[in-house]
């Protein structure tokens, strides 16, 4: 039994980490794991390798796939199942937990003891990444003006290019549980919401109510990210903070540049210090970048915000907040800025 723990963790490139055994043993029993090493593979298959009834096989395939374990195969008949690669995208299993019951106490435990071995390795591979695979796209109501904005960098454009919308618990928010913000900030779309949707994981919600959760996110203060491409389809969109997000967390720990792993959007925030009454600290806290400062400048008698471009990723949630009008998104970077490439 426990060789199929091992050939799990291994596959997802933690095979020496005590913690992800741990999760892995709480998360499928023996019958389980030695399902999920097979795969991919039929139910059919799976009886005939495993030497399983046509039942033992289908019961825990359907826990598998109600706490989206696995997923079959898109297009599929018979189907053929298939186990995820990466931790990622186990870590959404957190949401099919009520996290007031013992078992879902029991697996928030689990991944934030799994974290410790989980955080270096993530900060590791974003490092040695060519090019960030996200990058920041800027709150719509920031730049809505703006003439020159393209529909890869409208929030609202990659929305509606979605043919099925879903929105699921923000995993990070629930394992870390010290974020005061809205937890349904996790969209899903096609067929990552194909995959999420009968599970009751995921919630299907129409464009119209995804509009208004993106709104709700950007009054918040968390930034929209998208793959680092001119594509319009997506399988997730993120709203994202910087004190409980397993992307950007772990690179703040371990001092790795949020710029392994985000690409700037085209814009950036510029103040208009005749605007600007420098009485109130909004604009700093908003700043997940920590660009900005309240300090004085030449020829003011009062202080006044300062933006570090060079620190400024462009995501306009200070501006939005802004009560004096004072601080506005500016077009800093040309088109081709974003890669026009399509995802792997």
């Amino acid at each position: 039994m426990e060789d199929a723990y091992s050939i799990i963790a291994t596959r997802h490139k933690y095979p020496d980490s005590a913690s992800y055994h741990r999760l892995l043993e709480f998360l499928m029993n023996p019958l389980q794991a030695r399902i999920v090493a097979e795969l991919p593979a039929s139910a059919e298959e799976l009886s005939r390798r495993l030497g399983l009834s046509s039942q033992e096989t289908t019961t825990a395939l359907d826990d598998l796939l109600r706490r989206a374990m696995i997923y079959p195969k898109e297009n599929s008949q018979p189907p053929i199942y298939k186990s995820w690669a990466v931790p990622d995208m186990l870590f959404y299993t957190v949401c099919a937990y009520n996290p007031d019951t013992p078992q879902g106490k029991k697996v928030i435990e689990l991944w934030r003891e799994f974290y410790k071995d989980w955080y270096p390795k993530l900060a590791e591979t974003f490092a040695a990444k060519p090019m960030p695979e996200e990058r920041v796209v800027p709150a719509y109501k920031a730049i809505k003006d703006t003439s020159m904005l393209h529909a890869c960098e409208d929030v609202r454009e990659l929305i509606k290019a979605a043919k099925v919308i879903a929105i699921v618990d923000c995993p990070c928010r629930v394992v870390v549980q010290k974020c005061h913000g809205a937890l349904d900030t996790c969209f899903m779309f096609d067929v990552m919401a194909d995959i999420f949707i009968p599970q009751g994981i995921a919630r299907h919600i129409t464009v119209e109510e995804a509009l208004r959760l993106t709104d709700k996110a950007e009054d918040e203060g968390q930034v929209h990210t998208w793959i680092n491409s001119n594509y319009m389809h997506n399988r997730f969109m993120c709203n994202c903070c910087d004190d409980c997000c397993v992307v950007w967390a772990p690179l703040t720990q371990h001092g790795v540049s949020v710029g392994k792993r985000l690409a700037k959007s085209r814009f950036q925030t510029v103040v208009d210090p005749a605007k600007c009454t420098g009485d109130c600290p909004i604009c700093v806290d908003r700043c997940l970048f920590h660009a900005i400062e309240i300090k004085q400048v030449p020829g003011s008698t009062k202080p006044k915000a300062v933006i570090d471009p060079e620190k400024c990723w462009g995501c306009g949630l200070c501006v939005l907040k802004c009560q004096p009008k004072a601080l506005s998104m500016k077009l800093v970077r040309p088109l081709e800025h974003i890669p026009g490439l399509a995802p792997v």
